[in-house]
């Protein structure tokens, strides 16, 4: 799913806006993050575990078009089990790939 959310404040940059996303847009425990770029635009993958689920993995994308920002979700349903271990993962991926931001 692919959410739009705020836009990046005027004279935030584009770190400090990560660090805020990823704080702030998923408040579960974080278990590792990659920066790298989609469509040529930055982005952050953000892996969280929800500990009171039952440690459902889920992943978060964020991507920064000049102010504006979005999320995209993939989240595990079954309870201890790595998120690349679902059948639908490596689709998501494939998908995630063809992201495009119209400029």
């Amino acid at each position: 799913m692919v959410d739009r959310l705020a836009d990046r404040p005027s004279g935030t940059s584009v770190g400090a806006w990560f660090t805020r996303l990823k704080q702030t847009a998923n408040r579960n425990p974080r278990l590792e993050e990659q920066r790298f770029t989609l469509d040529g635009l930055p982005a952050l993958r953000v892996r969280y575990r929800n500990p009171y689920g039952g440690g459902q993995e889920m992943e978060s994308v964020y991507v920064i078009s000049g102010p504006r920002t979005f999320q995209i979700n993939f989240r595990g349903d079954r309870r201890g089990r790595g998120i690349e271990s679902f059948g639908n993962y490596p689709t998501y991926r494939r998908m995630l790939g063809t992201f495009t931001v119209r400029r």
